[in-house]
């Protein structure tokens, strides 16, 4: 699943964490996008962000998405009738 979040960026912003839940999901530096894996068909999940700077000072969490994958798809073939 491809997220993509706005920024309010500024020259000092190097790094954004992506949070699953309140876990640490992964990091980009300085792009807005990321790539969540490893999710499962028709499950809930729920992405916060933030931003770090050069200093480590680190921005509170932006509002939480809340995003559903789709369900699993149909690889049965057909029978004949």
């Amino acid at each position: 699943m491809l997220l993509k979040y706005s920024s309010r960026r500024v020259s000092f912003t190097l790094k954004y964490d992506v949070y699953r839940r309140a876990t640490l999901a992964g990091s980009t530096t300085g792009a807005t996008t990321y790539t969540a894996t490893g999710l499962t068909a028709s499950t809930a999940y729920s992405f916060t962000v933030k931003a770090k700077d050069a200093a480590c000072n680190i921005s509170a969490a932006n509002s939480a998405l809340s995003v559903t994958t789709n369900a699993a798809a149909d690889t049965t073939a057909p029978t004949a009738l």
